[in-house]
């Protein structure tokens, strides 16, 4: 197995990426560019971030697991029904993880439609397969055009 090797440490401060200021820095550091940031009084951050500053923020990583998927789902219904699950400040998911996490993101109000997905349809309903030479051309080798036929504008 090939494997790919870090960048070096003597490089990091030389590598960047265009358009994306600061965006390399080592994980298992606090990075300097934050640091600046956040060493300003709070009036200047209260000012600069009116939406954040001052308020509890909520953030929610979702796994993916393939059909399994349906677990987070159900989680996050019955979350609702404890009624302490909080308003997301963020929400990120990976693979089915990112079904569900614009879900979360726009509330319990949405967990009807969430569970109908994860019941009621299989992957095949949902996303269809694109050409192996996608991989080649495009940003991935299924689309989501399945799950458009879903789409309910009743929901916010």
């Amino acid at each position: 197995m090939v494997r790919n090797t870090p960048q070096p440490e003597a490089l990091v401060d030389k590598s960047a990426i265009p358009g994306i200021p600061n965006a390399r820095f080592w994980g298992d550091r606090f990075p300097k560019h934050l640091a600046v940031q956040l060493d300003r009084p709070s009036e200047e951050l209260q000012a600069r971030y009116p939406a954040l500053a001052g308020v509890q923020h909520n953030y929610l990583a979702i796994s993916g697991g393939g059909a399994n998927g349906a677990f987070g789902a159900g989680f996050l219904s019955g979350w609702t029904e404890t009624g302490t699950r909080p308003d997301f400040t963020f929400v990120t998911g990976i693979s089915t993880g990112a079904l569900t996490a614009p879900f979360a993101f726009l509330g319990p109000e949405c967990d009807p439609l969430l569970e109908e997905i994860f019941t009621q349809y299989t992957t095949a309903d949902l996303v269809k397969k694109r050409p192996p030479y996608s991989a080649l051309i495009s940003d991935a080798l299924y689309t989501t055009k399945g799950l458009k036929r879903y789409y309910r504008s009743d929901v916010r």
